[in-house]
């Protein structure tokens, strides 16, 4: 399979149980997210994720894809059911300006454009999803120090083809970040991991 136009390089096809751990991955590790996963997760899996080891059996990574099969079913039942081919790639950083944003109202509301950068943009104004406080929280904490080699989970993109669009599905708060952080004068040198699926159905999920 091609670079999609050179904007995301080096894929690498992989299974559909490894986007998933990667899913569960950044659920874990996140912070605002964490404290929700008390009744869906072991006390042991959640210990290790607090004093930051990532190290899971495969029994823990069982209860892992079980419980963001759980959390994320309103995204993830519409997607599997296309039979997405999923992929690893790099993304380079100034490539982020071309990603669209899923069609969630809370941020379409926000970007009519649902270009990232465009809601980044209005997050810098202060613009913030409404009933969503941790959001606006948890943004500020990330941009004061996020780093792409900090990440735990890559962020996932979706696409229809060979072609734009390439829409975010999960990463929102990292990437929003980072865009931030460009839009205000900050480069990022590395390129980006994450995971990218693809189907020509894709216009068929609620969110496209």
């Amino acid at each position: 399979m091609r670079a999609y136009d050179n904007m995301i390089k080096d894929l690498k096809r992989i299974t559909e149980e490894e986007m998933l751990k990667n899913w569960a991955l950044a659920e874990i590790a996140s912070i605002r997210r964490r404290k929700y996963l008390g009744e869906a997760l072991p006390p042991e899996i959640l210990k290790k994720s607090q004093e930051g080891n990532y190290e899971f059996s495969e029994q823990e990574w069982q209860q892992l894809t079980a419980m963001i099969r759980n959390f994320r079913s309103p995204l993830l039942d519409g997607l599997l059911m296309l039979k997405m081919e999923w992929y690893e790639g790099v993304l380079p950083a100034a490539e982020l300006t071309k990603l669209q944003i899923m069609n969630w109202p809370p941020f379409v509301d926000l970007s009519g454009s649902r270009k990232l950068i465009d809601l980044a943009k209005a997050f810098l104004r202060g613009e913030m999803p409404p009933k969503h406080p941790e959001f606006a929280e948890n943004l500020e904490i990330l941009r004061k120090d996020f780093g792409i080699s900090c990440m735990r989970g890559k962020p996932i993109i979706v696409s229809q083809g060979e072609q734009p669009p390439y829409i975010l599905v999960e990463g929102f708060t990292r990437l929003s970040a980072m865009m931030m952080n460009m839009l205000e004068g900050k480069t990022y040198e590395a390129n980006l991991p994450i995971i990218l699926g693809v189907s020509k159905r894709l216009s068929e999920w609620n969110y496209a």
